[in-house]
């Protein structure tokens, strides 16, 4: 869980997200949330970040997303987010989940059904 300010500064985080991206909570504060992805998504969603707080809506829906640890190996990721109103302000609470296991198995189904399929 982390949660983000409208400049995508991180202001708060979980002690899980030591464990998922690899940074101690001390030095994650104050990073941007740009930095927790790989490089070449990193333009593109400083735009969707400040389209999403403008007008709070879905975001990311049906595209595969990716987190970066810090020491630079990317997995794959699903996120869920949730705005929280302070004052004028809008805060953003992401819940961050690695889905590389999920991912993994679902292409092992995929095999095994093609291996019956192609049995018969």
């Amino acid at each position: 869980m982390l949660v983000i300010d409208a400049s995508g500064t991180i202001r708060f985080t979980n002690r899980q997200v030591f464990a998922l991206f690899g940074y101690p909570h001390d030095e994650i504060i104050g990073l941007s949330i740009e930095h927790l992805m790989p490089e070449r998504f990193r333009t593109r969603h400083i735009g969707h970040r400040e389209h999403y707080t403008n007008n709070v809506r879905p975001m990311g829906v049906g595209l595969e997303l990716y987190g970066r640890r810090k020491n630079g190996t990317e997995f794959p990721v699903e996120i869920s987010l949730s705005p929280i109103e302070d004052g004028d302000h809008v805060l953003v609470a992401a819940a961050i989940r690695d889905v590389t296991d999920r991912q993994r198995v679902q292409a092992q189904l995929v095999l095994t059904r093609e291996s019956a399929e192609h049995a018969r």
